[in-house]
């Protein structure tokens, strides 16, 4: 339509701009959520804490590092997506990196580690792991840093992975009474 004409409205409409009612909030909700704003003011302030508190991004070695054989190594997206961590916080770590391509490998057990001191710190709400998680052993070395380096060992939910594999996960608890029993019978 052309501009010079006014905005039309239904003809059985009286008041075309009608306005919510404002919601009102019970006691208990009030309270929840002054709670909610202290818990994320004094995890804000432990925040910049920890972010001022971080040694400076790994960088001796970077092109000469490998990972030992047999650890269990994770990308760099899963790392912070999974375990709530920044881009700054996981170039703190060793890793290894694959020349001409973005993919970086760190070390579960030390993103681990780095999720605990987080957390320890009070940077960090909570530690269960969340989204989806790809794990991959070092295996032996071809040589040269390539993907052919590692083999996928889980591609899944983290919880699951945490479940299964952590450290009082069902292979543990298997591993231990297996042990247990070998410990038995001798």
């Amino acid at each position: 339509m052309p501009s010079y004409r006014s905005k039309i409205s239904c003809a059985s409409r009286a008041d075309p701009f009608l306005t919510r009612p404002k919601k009102t909030l019970t006691e208990e909700e009030k309270e929840d959520a002054k709670m909610k704003r202290e818990i994320n003011k004094m995890l804000k302030e432990r925040r910049v804490a920890w972010e001022a508190a971080l040694p400076s991004p790994w960088s001796e070695g970077n092109s000469t590092f490998r990972h030992p054989v047999s650890t269990r190594v994770m990308f760099k997206s899963d790392a912070k997506k999974t375990f709530g961590l920044t881009e700054a916080e996981v170039l703190t770590l060793r890793h290894e990196s694959i020349p001409r391509s973005p993919k970086t490998y760190f070390s579960l057990a030390d993103v681990q580690a780095l999720q605990q001191r987080k957390f320890d710190a009070g940077a960090l709400f909570d530690v269960e792991l969340k989204g989806n998680i790809r794990v991959l052993l070092a295996t032996a070395s071809t040589g040269r840093r390539c993907k052919a380096n590692f083999s996928q060992v889980y591609d899944g939910d983290a919880r699951v992975y945490e479940y299964l594999h952590g450290p009082n996960g069902r292979i543990a608890q298997t591993k231990a009474a297996k042990a247990k029993k070998t410990a038995a019978a001798t």
